[in-house]
C-alpha cells in the first residue's frame, strides 16, 4: 500500500493541508477547527485509499486502516506546529481529530472498499468500464454527501451539521462553546456501526445477511439520531416547540406551557417589530415569518446548535432566537434579516454576490441599522469612538464578502450599522434596496464605495466623542475576532466550567486560563474575582490592589474590580475604605448603571449599624430579599423625603412584575437628588404603566427619561419605547 499512488496522494494532500492551516490563525492548533477542514479531505481521500485495498485483495480492515495512517503526516505537521502557536488542550484536540478526520477516514474506507470490491475481477474491456464507473462512484459518493448536507443547511432549520462521512459542523462562527456533545458521540457511534456494516457487505459470503445487518444499522442511525440529536429536523423542532400563537404574516412557534399572557406578548413584540421594518423600508411584507422562540440558549443548542447566537435563514422566512423578554433585544435584529428577503439575492434571499457569496457587511449592517441599540451607545457614537481610538475596522473591507469574518464582531457590526444607517439617512430606503442584492455601489449610488465611506466618516466625525463614550467603547471592543485569540475554544470551555464549579473550584479553573493566558488582565481580574467569591479575602484584596495599580486595565474592569473591593472592605467592617471606593467608581465611570449602583452603596453606608446589614446582604451578597424589603419599607415610612427607599422598593416589585405597587414606589423615586437614578425611575415607571395598559401616562414617562437619558443608546431606547406605545394604544381597540 505504501507504494500506491491513492496512499501516496492522500499522505501528500494531507501534510500539504496541514502545512497550509498551519500559517492560518484559528486553524493553525490541533482543535475543531483544523479537525473539521482535515475530516473534509479525508472525506475524499479515504474512499480512493479503500478502493486501492480491494483492488489488491487485502484485507478488509486495511480500508479502513490506511486511509488513518494517511493522516499522521499531517498530524505531526501540526502537533510540531505548536512549538511556535499555544496549544491550552491537545488532549481536547486529539479527542476532536479522532471524531472528526478519523472518523471521516474510516467510513470513507469502508465505502471504497465497497466500491472497489464491485467487478474487482473483472479483466479486458469490461474491466475498463467498471473502472471509470468506480471512479465515478469514489468522487460522487462523498459529493452527494457534501450536497445533502447543503440541503439540510438549506432546507431545514438547524444550522449544525452531522453527517457519518463529513464530519461535524458546529454551524455559527461566533458560538466559541464547541464540544464534544451526546449528538457527536451518538453520531460516531452509528459510524462504527456503518463502517462494519459496509465491510461485511463488501466481502461478506453471505450478501443477503450482510444486506440484512445494513439495513438493521440504517433503523439503528435513525432512531440514534433523534434520541441523541444529531438528526433533528424540523419535525422534532416543531414538537419540541408546540405552542403555535398566530397573527396576519406570523406564525410563532413556543414551548408548551408558556402562560397565554406571555405568548400574547410575544407575538405583539413580533406584529410590532415587523410593523416597524414595513415602515422603515417601505415595503409590505408579503411572506409568513415563521418564529421559533426557545425557552433557553441550552434548550436551543439541543435542538439547533448555536447556543448563544440567534439567527435567521431568510429563504425560509424564519428566525431563532432564545428567551422571553419583551421587548426582545434581538428579535428586530433577526426579524430585519428576514424582511430584507423582499429585495435579497433569489436563492438565498440575502446579499451575495454570484447568489451565493453572502455579503456579511451588508447582511448584518442592514439588520444594525434597523434595530434599536443594545449598548450604551448608538452606533453612531460608538463608530466615531472607535475610530478615536484606532479600533474602527476598514468600512470598504467590511462591506466585501470576506471582509467582515476577519473583523470582531462587536467593531464590525458596529460600524456597518452605522455607515447603512448614514445611507438610509442620506438617501432613503430605496437605492439601499437596490444596492443590497449584490453590492454594486457604484452603479446605484453613482459613486464608488470607497467615495460613499469617506462621505459617511466626515459626516461622523462633524460631532466630537466625548470622553465617556471612548471610556465605554474602549472597554467593549477589547476583545479581538476569535481568529486572533488565543485558545479561544478551550478557554470559553473553560469560563463555562468555572461559571458552573462551586466557588473554591472556580478559583482553580481561572487559574488554569491565567496560565494559558499569562498577559491577559481580563483572566487576572477573573480569578481576583473567583477569589473574592471563594471567601480569600485576603488574597483578593493583594490581588486587586496590584492590579489597579496598573494601566492595561480597561475601564470597565477596573470599575468591577474596585467595586469588590469595596464590597470586602464593606464586609471587614471597613466603611470609609468601602465608601472611598464607592465615591470613586461613583464619578469616574461611564457606565449609568454602575454610577447609580455606587450611588446606592454610598448611600448605604452612611445607614445605622442594623440597617447596614440588610442593605449590604442584598446589595453585595444577593440574598434576604424579604429583610431588605421590610428595612427598606421601615426607611421609606421614617423618612418620607427619602426617595432612595422607595428607588429600591419600586425597583424589587417592578422585577416581581408588581406593577401597580411599584408605580406608586417609583413615581416618589422620580424626584431623586441623582438625576440618572430619577431617569431610572421614570422608564421603570412608563413600563409599568405600559403592563397596566395605561398608555397615555406611560408614555408620558417615557418621555420625561428620553429627556434626561444619560447615553444616546438609553434615548434611541427611550424613542423606541414611544414608538412601541403608540402602536400599541392604536391596535388595542382592535384585538
Amino acid at each position: 500500500m505504501l507504494r500506491t499512488r491513492s496512499f501516496r496522494w492522500a499522505v501528500v494532500l494531507h501534510a500539504l493541508l496541514a502545512a497550509l492551516l498551519s500559517a492560518t490563525p484559528l486553524f493553525n492548533l490541533l482543535g475543531y477547527e483544523h479537525a473539521l477542514v482535515v475530516g473534509w479531505l479525508a472525506a475524499f481521500t479515504a474512499p480512493w485509499v479503500g478502493a486501492e485495498v480491494a483492488r489488491g485483495e487485502r484485507h478488509a480492515g486495511e480500508a479502513v486502516v490506511w486511509p488513518v495512517v494517511a493522516l499522521l503526516p499531517g498530524l505531526m505537521v501540526i502537533l510540531a506546529n505548536a512549538v511556535r502557536v499555544t496549544n491550552c488542550n491537545v488532549i481536547e484536540g486529539l479527542k476532536f481529530f479522532l471524531l472528526l478526520p478519523v472518523a471521516n477516514a474510516a467510513i470513507g474506507g469502508a465505502i471504497g472498499f465497497l466500491i472497489g470490491s464491485v467487478g474487482a475481477s473483472s479483466r479486458g474491456p469490461r474491466a475498463s468500464r467498471n473502472g471509470g464507473l468506480r471512479s465515478l462512484l469514489l468522487l460522487g459518493v462523498p459529493l452527494s454527501f457534501v450536497i445533502c448536507a447543503a440541503w439540510q443547511f438549506y432546507a431545514e432549520p438547524s444550522i449544525v451539521i452531522h453527517s457519518h462521512i463529513l464530519g461535524y459542523f458546529a454551524g455559527s462562527l461566533y458560538d466559541e462553546h464547541v464540544i464534544i456533545d451526546r449528538a457527536l458521540l451518538g453520531l460516531r457511534a452509528v459510524t462504527v456501526l456503518w463502517v462494519l456494516g459496509l465491510l461485511w457487505l463488501a466481502r461478506g459470503r453471505n450478501k443477503v445477511t450482510a444486506l440484512l445487518a445494513v439495513m438493521v444499522v440504517l433503523c439503528i442511525d435513525n432512531v440514534a439520531g433523534e434520541k441523541t440529536g444529531y438528526q433533528h429536523g424540523r419535525a422534532a423542532v416543531e414538537a419540541a416547540l408546540p405552542t403555535r400563537v398566530e397573527r396576519p404574516g406570523v406564525v410563532i412557534h413556543l414551548p408548551a406551557g408558556v402562560a397565554p399572557e406571555t405568548a400574547k406578548a410575544i407575538a405583539d413584540d413580533h406584529v410590532f417589530r415587523l410593523k416597524q421594518l414595513e415602515k422603515k423600508l417601505d415595503l409590505k411584507f408579503q411572506s409568513t415569518l415563521h418564529s421559533y422562540v426557545y425557552r433557553s440558549a441550552a434548550e436551543k443548542a439541543l435542538l439547533m446548535g448555536a447556543r448563544d447566537t440567534y439567527f435567521a435563514k431568510p429563504w425560509l422566512s424564519e428566525i431563532h432566537i432564545h428567551g422571553f423578554d419583551v421587548p426582545h433585544p434581538q428579535l428586530a435584529h433577526e426579524l430585519a434579516h428576514v424582511v430584507a428577503a423582499e429585495f435579497g439575492s433569489a436563492l438565498l434571499k440575502i446579499s451575495a454576490r454570484y447568489e451565493v457569496w453572502p455579503n456579511m457587511g451588508l447582511v448584518e449592517g442592514l439588520a444594525e441599522a434597523l434595530s434599536p441599540p443594545t449598548a450604551l451607545d448608538n452606533n453612531d457614537d460608538a463608530a466615531r469612538a472607535m475610530m478615536a481610538l484606532g479600533r474602527a475596522p476598514d468600512m470598504v473591507n467590511i462591506i466585501q464578502p470576506t471582509g467582515f469574518w476577519r473583523q470582531a464582531p462587536g467593531r464590525a457590526y458596529t460600524v456597518a450599522g452605522s455607515f447603512i444607517a448614514y445611507l438610509m439617512q442620506q438617501h432613503g430606503p430605496e437605492p439601499l434596496k437596490r444596492v443590497y442584492r449584490r453590492g454594486d455601489f457604484q452603479e446605484v449610488y453613482g459613486v464608488s464605495l470607497a467615495e460613499l465611506v469617506d462621505r459617511w466618516t466626515i459626516w461622523l466625525n462633524v460631532k466630537p466623542t466625548t470622553t465617556s463614550e471612548r471610556s465605554r467603547v474602549d472597554s467593549q471592543t477589547r476583545q479581538p475576532a476569535i481568529f486572533q485569540r488565543t485558545c479561544a475554544h478551550e478557554i470559553a470551555r473553560l469560563r463555562t466550567a468555572a461559571a458552573k464549579a462551586l466557588p473554591e473550584n472556580a478559583v482553580r479553573v481561572y487559574e488554569t486560563i491565567v496560565e494559558h493566558l499569562p498577559a491577559d488582565i481580563s483572566a487576572k481580574v477573573d480569578l481576583a474575582l473567583a477569589k473574592r467569591r471563594a471567601g480569600h479575602t485576603t488574597d483578593f484584596l493583594k490581588d486587586a490592589d496590584a492590579l489597579l495599580d496598573g494601566q492595561d486595565i480597561s475601564p470597565q474592569q477596573r470599575d468591577r474590580l474596585q467595586g469588590a473591593r469595596g464590597d470586602a472592605l464593606w464586609e471587614l467592617g471597613k466603611l470609609d475604605g468601602a465608601a472611598a471606593d464607592a465615591n470613586a467608581i461613583r464619578e469616574r465611570s461611564s457606565d449609568p448603571a454602575t454610577r447609580r449602583l455606587m450611588w446606592v452603596k454610598h448611600w448605604s453606608l452612611k445607614q445605622p449599624a442594623e440597617t447596614q446589614q440588610a442593605l449590604r446582604d442584598k446589595l453585595v451578597k444577593g440574598k434576604g430579599d424579604e429583610v431588605y424589603l421590610v428595612t427598606l419599607e421601615a426607611l421609606a415610612a421614617a423618612r418620607p423625603h427619602d426617595t432612595t427607599p422607595s428607588y429600591l422598593v419600586g425597583r424589587a416589585l417592578h422585577t416581581a412584575h408588581a406593577w401597580e405597587p411599584a408605580v406608586a414606589r417609583l413615581k416618589l423615586a422620580t424626584k431623586h437628588p441623582d438625576p440618572e437614578i430619577a431617569s431610572e425611575a421614570w422608564r421603570l415607571t412608563a413600563e409599568c404603566y405600559f403592563w397596566l395598559h395605561r398608555y397615555e401616562p406611560a408614555a408620558e414617562a417615557m418621555q420625561h427619561h428620553l429627556d434626561v437619558a444619560p447615553t444616546s443608546g438609553d434615548k434611541a431606547r427611550a424613542a423606541d419605547w414611544l414608538e412601541r406605545i403608540a402602536w400599541t394604544a392604536a391596535e388595542a381597540p382592535t384585538r
